[in-house]
Order: structure tokens, then sequence, then C-alpha cells
């Protein structure tokens, strides 16, 4: 069983109630979320290391092809 550090993993959220996870983990993205309340949405930007375009599904799609293009990116180098 292999174990991971908290750098190897990369966790996504939309809501305050992934906060623990963007404090635990450095590596997290924000998936915008327009139903937030203002004061939400703010915590959860300062906190995250990437925050999505795109809302919903559209911003882990973008997110998911970001990483993809840097990995892709990383390999050519």
């Amino acid at each position: 069983l292999k174990v991971y550090s908290r750098d190897e993993v990369m966790v996504f959220g939309d809501s305050v109630t992934d906060l623990s996870l963007f404090e635990l983990f450095p590596n997290n993205v924000l998936i915008v979320n327009p139903d937030l309340p203002e004061g939400q949405a703010e915590i959860m930007g300062e906190k995250a290391t990437y925050v999505s375009e795109k809302q919903y599904g559209e911003g882990f799609t973008e997110t998911a092809l970001h990483i993809v293009n840097l990995l892709n990116t990383n390999a050519i180098e």
C-alpha cells in the first residue's frame, strides 16, 4: 500500500464544506460555484491554489484539461 504525501494529492472543492481539505492539501482547486454566498466564495478563493474560470462540471473539465496539458508539456521537455 503506497502512502502519499500531502504534496502528491490534489483535491477539488466547490463549497466551504471543502475548506478543511484546502487547508490540509496544498494542491487544491476551487470549482466555481455561483450559488455560494459572497463571503463563502471569497474565503474559498483565498485558500485555493487554482480557481476554475467555468462553473460546476465545466469547471472540473477545464481544470482536468489544464492538468493534462501541463503533464504533456512537462513530458516533452
